[in-house]
C-alpha cells in the first residue's frame, strides 16, 4: 500500500504512476501533479491498456493534469479493474487524451468500479477512434457520482459516461454533468451497444451531442433505461439522427425532477411515468412543485423546484 502526499509543483514524464492489481494507491497533499505520457500502452495513473490495475484514491487539494498520447491510452485506470476500484474523493483534475483506443477514467475490457466525491472537479476532453471519457470500453461498470464533471468526448465512437459494448450502472446521486460528444456514432450518457441503467437522483444534468448517428440519454443500437427522480435535465442533439432519448429499447421514466426538454427535440423515445403512460410537459411559474400521482397500481410524489439561474421550470407529467 502506497501513499503519496504532494508538496509544490510535480511532474512525470512519459510514465505516470503504475498500481498493480494487488496494490493500493493514495493521493493526497496540497501539491499539483502533471503526468505527460506520450507511449504506446504507457500509464497515467494505473495500469496500461490492457493490463488490470488495483486500488486507486485521489484525495488532494491541489490539481492533477493528465496528459496522454497514444495507440491504446487510459488516464486512470487500466485493462481492469482487480481492487476497490477508483475512488476520486476529493481534487481537481483535467485529462486529455489523443489515440486511437482510449479511456479517460476506467477500464478498457473488464470491470470498473468509479465512485466520485462531491469534493471532486472532474474534467476530460479525449478524441480518439473509440472514445470513453468515463467507464468501461467493454466490460461491467459501476458508476456513482456527486461531484462536478464536464466530458468532451470525440471520435469515431464515442461514449460520455457508461459503457461502449459493455453493460452498466451509472448513478448521478447530486453534483453536475455536463457531457459533449462529437461523433459519427455515440452517446453522451449510456451506452453505444451494449446495456446501461441510469439513474438521477438530484443531480443537474446537461447533454449535448453532434455528429451523424447520436444519443444523448440512452443508446444507439443497445438497450438502456433511464430513471429520473429529481434534479435539473437539459439535453441537445444536432445529428444527422438525432435520439436525444435513445433508441427504440431506450426507456426514460421521469417520477421527478425540472425536465427541461423540448418535445420537439424528442424522437422515437418519449418521457413516460413509472406506470408506463406517456407524459406531457407542463410549464410552471412557482419555485417549487410537489403533487402526489397515481398511475394504475403506480403511487409517487413528484417534486421539483425552479431553476435558480435562468428562471425556468418545467415538470412532466
Amino acid at each position: 500500500n502506497t501513499v503519496i502526499t504532494l508538496k509544490g509543483t510535480n511532474t512525470f514524464n512519459k510514465e505516470g504512476i503504475r498500481v498493480p492489481p494487488t496494490s493500493t494507491l493514495s493521493l493526497q497533499g496540497y501539491g499539483s501533479l502533471t503526468v505527460v505520457n506520450n507511449r504506446n500502452y504507457g500509464v497515467g495513473i494505473g495500469a496500461s491498456f490492457n493490463d488490470p490495475y488495483g486500488s486507486i484514491s485521489i484525495d488532494m487539494v491541489g490539481k492533477l493534469t493528465i496528459k496522454a498520447s497514444g495507440d491504446k491510452v487510459i488516464g486512470i485506470g487500466g485493462g481492469n479493474s482487480e481492487g476497490n476500484g477508483i475512488r476520486l474523493n476529493k481534487g481537481n483534475c483535467r485529462i486529455s487524451a489523443k489515440g486511437i483506443n482510449l479511456v479517460a477514467v476506467g477500464s478498457s475490457n473488464g470491470p470498473a468500479d468509479i465512485s466520485i466525491g462531491e469534493n471532486f472537479i472532474l474534467q476530460t476532453d479525449v478524441e480518439g477512434n473509440d472514445a470513453l471519457s468515463v467507464g468501461t470500453l467493454e466490460g461491467e461498470a459501476h458508476i456513482i457520482s456527486a461531484g462536478n464533471l464536464t466530458l468532451v468526448t470525440d471520435g469515431e465512437r464515442s461514449t460520455g459516461i457508461g459503457t461502449m459494448t459493455g453493460k452498466a450502472k451509472v448513478v448521478f446521486e447530486k453534483g453536475s454533468v455536463f457531457s459533449i460528444v462529437h461523433c459519427d456514432l455515440g452517446t453522451c450518457i449510456g451506452t453505444l451497444n451494449g446495456e446501461a441503467d441510469v439513474r438521477v437522483v438530484a443531480a443537474d444534468v446537461n447533454v449535448r451531442g453532434e455528429g451523424n448517428k447520436v444519443s444523448g440519454f440512452g443508446s444507439i443500437y443497445g438497450i438502456t433505461a433511464s430513471e429520473i427522480c429529481g434534479g435539473r435535465i437539459r439535453g441537445e442533439v444536432l445529428a444527422s439522427e438525432a435520439m436525444l432519448l435513445g433508441n427504440e429499447r431506450s426507456r426514460f421514466v421521469v417520477s421527478g425532477g425540472n425536465i427541461l426538454l423540448n418535445p420537439d427535440d424528442l424522437r422515437g423515445t418519449y418521457p413516460v411515468s413509472p406506470g408506463g403512460r406517456k407524459l406531457e410537459r407542463v410549464e410552471l411559474s412557482d419555485d417549487h412543485f410537489e403533487q402526489e400521482i397515481s398511475d394504475g397500481n403506480v403511487s409517487y410524489l413528484y417534486s421539483a423546484d425552479i431553476d435558480p439561474d435562468t428562471g425556468e421550470f418545467a415538470v412532466w407529467i
